[in-house]
């Protein structure tokens, strides 16, 4: 069950956001929300036809907008929803719905509030996802990183939060994750995405940021002078 709503504001979230909030105000009117007296006489004069059609816009928006660069999450998430059998339009514009009442997207913002940032849309319905559990897991985590350095390619300094694995170099940023080929690079670099499968030893000059080893194994040095040139690593 929702928690009580205590502010306009949130009041009007939960009505283009949340499908059980709505469907209850529309069936039952005012009476139907669980929010104090002096909020309710500002749903008296809500049409029930807009709010609908506003949500429904809203969703919408969400299925077809690309921005930063982004192809939008159906395209960013293809593998994900495809192997979820989720890819005809009527079964991902369900999916939207139900993100946009979640609370990752509750988390999200398009830009910093008086509470900070918050994150990004493609953070936002990976969490979605991953709480779903719809896909595969290491599927689901290459498109989100993926997607993540795409905008971060694009918007090196970006109004949404950046997750704490990531790692900032003097040219961008950098995460490597664990896989089942093996040690991913995941990185942005003056406005390019790169990544790639790394090498046991490529993987060990960065979880070490270069430092040196008095008796380290050889091509060290060759694999962190490799490194900085690409700009993964600060020299």
């Amino acid at each position: 069950m929702n928690a009580e709503i205590s502010t306009a504001r949130e009041l009007l979230h939960r009505l283009l956001h949340s499908p059980e909030t709505r469907a209850a105000f529309v069936a039952t009117g005012p009476a139907g929300i669980d929010a104090p007296d002096s909020l309710h006489s500002a749903l008296e004069s809500i049409d029930h036809r807009q709010l609908t059609a506003t949500a429904d816009a809203i969703a919408s928006g969400l299925i077809h907008r690309k921005h930063r660069g982004s192809p939008g999450l159906a395209a960013s998430y293809s593998k994900s929803l495809e192997s979820a059998n989720l890819t005809a339009p009527d079964a991902f514009k369900e999916v939207v719905r139900r993100f946009v009442g979640s609370v990752p997207f509750a988390n999200y913002r398009e830009i910093p509030t008086a509470e900070g940032k918050g994150l990004c849309i493609e953070e936002a319905f990976f969490l979605f996802l991953e709480e779903a559990k719809l896909g595969d897991s290491e599927t689901r985590r290459n498109e989100f990183w993926t997607a993540l350095f795409r905008a971060l390619a694009l918007q090196p300094d970006p109004n949404f939060r950046i997750p704490l694995a990531v790692q900032r170099t003097w040219r961008g940023y950098r995460y490597v994750a664990a896989t089942a080929e093996g040690p991913r690079l995941y990185a942005a670099v003056d406005g390019r995405f790169l990544t790639g499968v790394l090498t046991p030893l490529l993987a060990n000059v960065l979880a070490t940021n270069g430092a040196r080893h008095p008796n380290g194994p050889q091509g060290w040095d060759e694999c962190a002078q490799r490194l900085q040139t690409m700009g993964v690593l600060d020299g």
